[in-house]
Formats: structure tokens, C-alpha cells, sequence
């Protein structure tokens, strides 16, 4: 029943760009060409708190964008002048103009999947090279030890990978 999960998953992201897309099409036919937009994403419902959601558009106001829509707790969608790009330079360096992702750093849930598999990995490594060999069939191989090492460096260097890129 778990493979369900990805077409779930995809259709779900189907839905919210075709979403964007369509407030993106009719904000443009409200106010014309001399518009951008964005949408700005928070895994975390971070926009369900008005506070966050009020600090994140200080933030977003120095590039010169405003509040155009909330799309539902994790999408707000924004609108600047299409002249503002050019006070981009202008910014201070840690002002990103076209960031589209918001709170904590994203992928912080893959993360935590991905410790909880390390764990687990770990765990099964532990029981089976110490004692579990009862609950194992006797023809048993050391090749599923070198299987369970090999899982969990893929988990270890995925949960590298994603830290050293934040």
C-alpha cells in the first residue's frame, strides 16, 4: 500500500503549481505586464503563525516585494514592480530577491528521516552481529552485513550531503 505515496505526493505538487500558476495568470491580467512574482514555500505551516508570516514580508519588502495573496500556510504568493530588479545590486548580500523557500532551512524533515533510517540501520547492525543469529534463517550470509554497512553510509553521506549544502 506504500507505493501509492510518491503518486500521492505528485499529484499534490500538480495541484499547487497549477494553483500558482493560475493566481500568477490573473494577477497578471489585474495589473499587467510591469509585474513579477513569486511564490514563497515554508515546509513547516510557518505561515499559519501571523508573526512569521509578518516577518517574512519585512524581510521580502527590501527587494521590494508585497503581499499579493496567501495561498495556504505553506505558499504565500508576492508581487514587486518589474522595475525593482534593478535596485537588486543595491541590497545588502544577504538579501536574496528570488528566494523562494522560508523558515529553518529546507529539507530539515528529509533529515530527520533519514537519522531515524541511520538509527534503525545501526540498530538491526548491533542485533545481528551480536546475538540476534536465533532469529535469523541458518543460511544466513555476512553478504547482509556488508548490505546493512552499505545502507547506512548512503544514509550517513545523504544526511552530509544535505547539511553542508544549508
Amino acid at each position: 500500500m506504500v507505493w501509492y505515496v510518491p503518486i500521492v505526493a505528485a499529484a499534490k505538487k500538480q495541484r499547487e503549481t497549477e494553483e500558482e500558476e493560475l493566481m500568477a495568470r490573473q494577477m497578471k491580467d489585474e495589473l499587467g505586464d510591469d509585474w513579477e512574482f513569486k511564490v514563497v514555500r515554508s515546509e513547516f505551516y510557518a505561515f499559519a503563525n501571523r508573526e512569521r508570516l509578518e516577518e517574512m514580508l519585512e524581510e521580502e519588502s527590501a527587494a521590494g516585494w508585497q503581499f499579493a495573496g496567501k495561498l495556504d500556510d505553506n505558499r504565500v504568493f508576492l508581487k514587486r514592480p518589474s522595475s525593482a530588479h534593478l535596485q537588486d545590486g543595491l541590497l545588502d548580500a544577504s538579501i536574496d530577491p528570488y528566494r523562494t523557500s522560508y523558515g529553518g532551512w529546507a529539507g530539515r524533515g528529509v533529515v530527520a528521516v533519514m537519522i531515524g533510517l541511520l538509527v534503525t540501520g545501526l540498530l538491526v547492525l548491533v542485533l545481528v552481529s551480536f546475538g540476534a543469529h536465533a532469529l535469523l534463517p541458518d543460511e544466513f550470509s555476512p553478504l547482509w552485513i556488508i548490505a546493512g554497512l552499505t545502507f547506512i553510509l548512503a544514509i550517513a553521506l545523504g544526511i552530509v550531503k544535505l547539511v553542508v549544502r544549508r
